[in-house]
């Protein structure tokens, strides 16, 4: 009992035990593990711990200062949590940070490639192949022509060159990406569209270009990636592209895609523990 009449909370006894070296801690009804695992932080020096919280707020990266919160998530200023009542018990379920619509944007985009590079990497080593970089063109277009037709004729043509033969042996997965440009021609006087396809695919084998090129009907080239951080720099060049409105300008296919990509994932985590376990 305290000098009040109160009994003093476990979160402090806890406290003093830490700072006093003792290992007699007392519960606060965590699990018996959470348990264990605050005994060994105890004996751990606690003036790193203390100096970070005396740093107080650091801000967070992409971020700018119309955000109405621009922190980074700490011990002290964590994310509020909501319970959720339904049908099969409570659920927890973090409230979402608020930040302005371009942070936001910058933040949803760098997920976004993160992801992708992890996809398409995961497959390369699944397979143990390599991945190329891939850009199909198609002749330039009138600057008055309806650029959503014409970007759904470019992926029907795409989905065409996906069925041949050749191609199902040799590419396993990957991502595309239709991008449009304007082209300004000074000498003739004339804008054009420049409407053609950006991929990274994960190859089974060779893809000679000229056999490329032949298979699409128009110019082609592709390259062998040589360094796997390149892939991100891709990525990240053409995931902020400008959109075309009613069309998907980026999509997965094969290995890369939904319960494929998912199914490889947990593959190569679990043969990492299996390895780690060995290891140890």
């Amino acid at each position: 009992m305290s000098a009040t009449g109160l009994e003093t909370p476990t979160w402090v006894q806890a406290a003093m035990a830490v700072l006093t070296g003792s290992d007699n801690l007392p519960s606060i009804g965590l699990r018996p593990s959470a348990d264990k695992a605050r005994l060994s932080a105890s004996k751990v020096d606690v003036t790193l711990g203390t100096l970070r919280q005396e740093k107080g707020k650091t801000i967070a990266s992409d971020t700018c200062p119309k955000c109405p919160y621009r922190w980074k998530h700490s011990k002290e200023y964590v994310p509020k949590y909501v319970d959720y009542n339904q049908r099969d018990g409570s659920r927890w379920h973090a409230e979402y940070t608020v930040r302005c619509r371009s942070c936001n944007t910058i933040s949803q985009r760098k997920k976004k490639r993160k992801k992708l590079n992890k996809a398409i990497l995961n497959a390369a080593e699944y397979f143990d192949t390599h991945c190329a970089f891939v850009t199909l063109t198609i002749p330039n277009l009138p600057y008055d022509a309806p650029l959503a037709a014409e970007s759904r004729s470019l992926k029907a043509r795409i989905a065409k060159l996906r069925r041949r033969e050749k191609y199902k042996k040799i590419v396993l997965g990957g991502v595309d990406v239709v991008e449009n440009t304007v082209n300004f021609d000074w000498d003739q006087c004339e804008v054009t569209l420049n409407l053609h396809h950006h991929g990274i695919w994960v190859m089974n084998g060779y893809y000679q270009q000229a056999d490329l090129q032949n298979d699409w009907g128009h110019r082609a080239w592709i390259e062998k990636v040589r360094k796997p951080h390149a892939v991100m720099r891709y990525l990240t060049a053409y995931v902020s592209k400008a959109p075309i409105y009613g069309i998907r300008c980026l999509e997965t296919f094969k290995a890369c895609r939904g319960a494929a990509a998912s199914a490889i994932d947990d593959y190569l985590v679990n043969l990492k523990e299996c390895d780690d376990v060995e290891h140890a």
